[in-house]
């Protein structure tokens, strides 16, 4: 394999035009930094999380080094002692230059049209965006999982578990049987109490839409979010998030937040399947807002230079790294990051389990 600077294969290319172009890239739906804001950790290492934060790790051990996976699929490469490492891959081949160079006469064909000009810059940089987008939607998964279940688990059996505590709801929310009865009021009230009992509240309940749409079909939560005069009159009306949240708040219970995304997640086969990442019925109960971090440490790749390869790192911890090959002639892209969602506060937090069955 002989390896060479990618702008000999696509003279457009720059490092700088790829660098603006990653770090403009708009996140979308998803939602992940806003729970998990990201943070640097010097040595960021499954010791730490055990030590430190009183996380479980179980992995396997394996080699360090790898090649990255191509066709667009991410993976997770799981190391005892050291952080998941999160990577995937993308390659152009002589195909996509094919299209690139058909572009590029269109250009010169018509040099005032923005929009070829715009599907040029696509064609050109859209392997970075989307190794940055799968990862960031890896992150996201995670997530998801780790609010939902206390824990997430890494490709092929590595499984995080911060040991939050678990309850199940009074009745099972979602079994037809209980449709009259099952009260989720009362099981909040029920948590609340038990953490005053502890020196602290929940201020706070984060679900996913099936949850919360589930939550509001009670009969307990239509009267309880009613007005007098709705009761009185007997007008049933499911409530809107603020309607129920404005009820809540006036009872010293935890408000609701909704976390709803989708990512595709790839089989081997190539086939592609949209996953939520929450746990349907889980409920996370929290004292704050402040649920923990996406802890990242920075790929020693980084700060290697190698004349061959253009880097740029995007949101401070995703390393994008693209080189060319002669033969067979492509273009690789390469998308790292050494990060991690992290829970804190542990023992201030619940999963209130309503799907029982």
């Amino acid at each position: 394999m002989s390896v060479i600077n990618a702008n000999t294969i696509i003279p457009e290319f720059r490092e700088a035009d790829m660098g603006a172009i990653l770090n403009s890239n708009p996140l979308g739906n998803l939602q992940v930094f806003n729970f998990f804001p990201t943070a640097f950790s010097a040595g960021l290492t499954f010791g730490n999380l055990e030590g430190e934060l009183g996380a479980k790790v179980m992995a396997d051990v394996v080699a360090l080094d790898s090649n990255v996976p191509l066709k667009g699929r991410e993976f997770i490469e799981k190391v005892k002692g050291e952080i998941p490492k999160i990577e995937v891959g993308r390659s152009k081949n002589e195909r996509d230059f094919f299209r690139i160079n058909e572009l590029r006469n269109a250009v010169a064909l018509y040099p005032n049209n923005a929009n070829i000009k715009s599907q040029l810059i696509n064609a050109i940089y859209d392997d970075g965006i989307f190794v940055v987008d799968a990862i960031n939607a890896r992150l996201e998964h995670m997530g998801k999982s780790l609010l939902s279940k206390g824990q997430y688990i890494v490709k092929d059996g590595v499984k995080i578990d911060f040991k939050v505590k678990t309850e199940n709801a009074s009745l099972d929310w979602f079994l037809p049987a209980n449709k009259d009865t099952f009260d989720p009021i009362e099981d909040f009230r029920k948590a609340q109490a038990e953490a005053l009992k502890k020196g602290f509240r929940y201020t706070t309940a984060v679900m996913d839409l099936a949850t919360f749409n589930q939550f509001v079909k009670s009969k307990k939560v239509i009267a309880f979010t009613a007005s007098f005069a709705q009761n009185a009159l007997g007008i049933s009306q499911e409530p809107t998030l603020v309607q129920l949240n404005t009820a809540l708040a006036a009872q010293n219970l935890p408000t609701i937040t909704i976390w709803e995304s989708y990512v595709n997640e790839e089989a081997k086969d190539g086939s592609i399947t949209a996953t939520s990442g929450w746990e349907l019925g889980n409920i996370h109960l929290a004292t704050s807002t402040d649920f923990g971090a996406t802890q990242y440490t920075i790929s020693p790749e980084a700060g290697i230079n190698l004349n061959e390869t253009s880097k740029t790192t995007v949101n401070d911890f995703i390393l994008v790294s693209v080189l060319g090959e002669a033969n067979p002639m492509r273009v690789l892209t390469k998308g790292t990051a050494f990060a991690t969602p992290v829970l804190n506060n542990t023992r201030q937090k619940l999963i209130l389990k309503t799907k029982l069955s």
